[in-house]
């Protein structure tokens, strides 16, 4: 029987406690926001206990076996005799392969002999044939097919001729005069998209080319032949799992000892001390339950070790490792804390120290702002409580939710912005359409077609500023405008972000307003106003029809 290691207090050597102040300051300096760079010096050392931690772990190898009842085509002048097995019941699957007796992990489908019987086929029911799915049994399908026209509108020329009024502009006598006349000018045909002939569509009904017509195709199941084979096979898949627990001696113990074992899980330098394999589930047989130190844990690991169905458990591997550490006790401010160092390089590992009750003072203040209202300064300290090692996901949404509430300040400042922004572009919109010649030549067609007024244009111009300003603060921020403790930077940050935005949006609109996009979209509006109000002038003298 191997040797195991009981803990012992001792003392630290004047080597190994200035080696144990160097590693905590190494520690603590690489915590950004922790103040307490010199703590390793502060600290002072109560006792040390050489504990060295166990890991019982138990590999299990399984060997899970399933049936599938399969099916095949038969094939022609194949003599198959009479099964035997027909149910699963009837197969015993731990008979059919040798059992596993190496670790492995694979998978393999092997086939049932004497499982083998002719049956009919139950897709088609013995008939051989299916109903086709292309034409659902009638055997016609409807096809889309395209016939020409020659265009009656242009003849097949592909344009037609058209006139068109024109304005003249000119000065006599120092009077601006304008002069109407038509023009004839040519273009493509509307009708027919210039093309020269129109395209009709039309549905036809076809004989079906996937069933000849018939209405039925051959079972892909039995291809025709109106029988089937069907057969038992098994699929048999090894592989290996792993149980494992740390056995942590005195004077660790209670919700200590359980948050260090969490803590464990990698990174640790194990050693070998013993092993034995295991056949099947009789664990008491290894002798490990009669170890000093480890004897419980090796109980508990096998107690948690389960059986699924249709599994076999064929061995398992049962290992003892150990890693050499020193609990250290020690002091800081009158308080007391604790720490682990695993293996010969002290790998360090804390469950309640300094720099834990630092973070937890940071995350009592930053519970106090928000009491407050607060957010900036929360976010503040929040940015300080991310840096710690311990800080998880709780902080990062926490800080997430600090944002949207402080976004909130800088959203302000921009609207603001924008409403004064969008009052001081109103003379520079109607200025710019009350000359029409500030647009191209298209758009000035456009607002004299649809009767725009540049005040409605003006109007329409400022509200777009306004809402679309809106919605870009609403949906897209940047980062450096919310991101900052103070709320006057964030109002500041606000405005500067709500000029910048005005500027552009001003700019689009007057991009749109020459390439002819505002008056079009502006006609539309009016047009789709003018129809509206048609339809319900018409019912509403339906409706007074109707009850006069």
């Amino acid at each position: 029987m191997a040797e195991y290691i009981k803990s012992s207090k001792r003392a630290f050597t004047a080597a190994e406690l200035s080696r144990f102040r160097r590693l905590i300051n190494s520690w603590v300096a690489g915590i950004e926001n922790y103040p307490r760079k010199n703590l390793g010096n502060e600290l002072s050392v109560v006792e040390v206990w050489d504990a060295p931690i166990y890991r019982v772990l138990v590999e299990s190898q399984y060997d899970n076996r399933t049936l599938e009842y399969c099916t095949e085509r038969l094939k022609r002048r194949q003599n198959i005799p009479e099964p035997k097995y027909r149910r699963e019941s009837d197969i015993d699957r731990w008979s059919l392969v040798p059992a596993v007796t190496e670790r492995t992990q694979s998978k393999h489908t092997h086939f049932v002999r004497g499982s083998q019987a002719v049956e009919t086929c139950s897709v088609c029911k013995g008939s051989g044939q299916n109903m086709c799915v292309k034409c659902l049994g009638k055997g016609e399908v409807l096809v889309r097919k395209q016939n020409r026209y020659t265009c009656e509108k242009c003849l097949g020329r592909g344009t037609v001729s058209f006139k068109e009024k024109v304005i003249r502009r000119y000065r006599e006598n120092g009077v601006d005069k304008e002069s109407y006349g038509e023009v004839t000018r040519s273009g493509p045909c509307g009708w027919c998209s210039g093309r020269g002939y129109t395209i009709q569509t039309v549905t036809v009904k076809e004989p079906c080319v996937t069933c000849d017509a018939t209405g039925k195709v051959v079972c892909s199941t039995c291809g025709g032949e109106k029988r089937v084979v069907r057969y038992w096979s098994m699929h048999q898949n090894s592989y290996i799992q792993q149980y494992y627990q740390f056995c942590v001696q005195q004077p660790l113990s209670g919700s200590e000892a359980i948050k260090i074992k969490r803590l464990l899980v990698s990174g640790v330098p194990w050693s070998y001390v013993e092993s034995v394999r295991v056949q099947g589930g009789n664990f008491a047989s290894s002798g490990f339950y009669d170890r000093p130190i480890v004897g419980t844990t090796v109980k508990s690991v096998c107690k948690g070790i389960s059986t699924p169905k249709n599994t076999h458990l064929c061995f398992n591997d049962m290992e003892v490792a150990i890693a050499s550490a020193k609990y250290v006790v020690y002091k800081v401010d009158g308080k007391r804390y604790a720490c682990l160092l695993v293996g010969d390089e002290w790998r360090l590992y804390t469950v309640d120290s300094p720099v834990s009750e630092c973070m937890n003072d940071y995350r009592a203040q930053v519970n106090t702002l928000c009491s407050r209202g607060r957010y900036g300064r929360a976010w503040g300290v929040l940015r300080k409580v991310a840096a710690f090692p311990q800080a998880g996901s709780r902080e990062e949404k926490l800080k997430q939710q600090l944002e949207q509430r402080m976004v909130v300040t800088t959203r302000l400042g921009s609207n603001v912005t924008l409403v004064a922004m969008a009052l001081l572009f109103v003379p520079l919109f109607y200025a710019l359409f009350e000359r029409c010649d500030l647009v191209a030549p298209w758009s000035r067609w456009m607002i004299e077609k649809f009767s725009i007024a540049p005040a409605s244009l003006t109007l329409f111009s400022t509200l777009a500023l306004f809402v679309c300003g809106m919605i870009y603060h609403r949906n897209v921020m940047p980062a450096f405008a919310y991101r900052v403790a103070s709320p006057l930077r964030r109002f500041v940050r606000g405005v500067a972000v709500g000029v910048v935005t005005s500027l552009f949006m001003a700019t689009t609109i007057w991009v749109a307003a020459y390439v002819g996009l505002l008056p079009l979209l502006l006609g539309a509006l009016k047009l789709a106003f003018m129809i509206v109000a048609m339809i319900l002038m018409a019912v509403y003298s339906l409706v007074a029809s109707i009850f006069s």
